[in-house]
């Protein structure tokens, strides 16, 4: 049961990030949800999907932080999202 409920996550990640590709202008609001050494993770706010910005594309955040992004590589094949930073959300 554990199995398929675990495919059935990777399918909709797959659709999900296959969607993405399409649309690599289309800024994206995010939120930063972990900082590591070199990337952050932040969040799709409208699709609730994980994605990776680096560090030397964006400028000092935090977790928290409300920003909006463009998706830089997306490859649904090897589970891959990369984001580049737009501009910090000014709600």
């Amino acid at each position: 049961l554990k199995d398929l409920e675990r495919l059935k996550q990777r399918r909709i990640r797959y659709g999900t990030i296959k969607y993405l590709e399409n649309y690599p202008d289309k800024i994206f609001n995010a939120i930063v949800i972990d900082e590591f050494k070199n990337n952050y993770r932040v969040v799709l706010t409208d699709f609730l999907a994980t994605a990776e910005l680096k560090k030397s594309d964006a400028p000092p955040l935090s977790e928290g932080d409300r920003i909006n992004v463009k998706i830089k590589i997306g490859d649904a094949w090897d589970d891959k999202l990369i984001t580049s930073f737009n501009s910090r959300d000014n709600e």
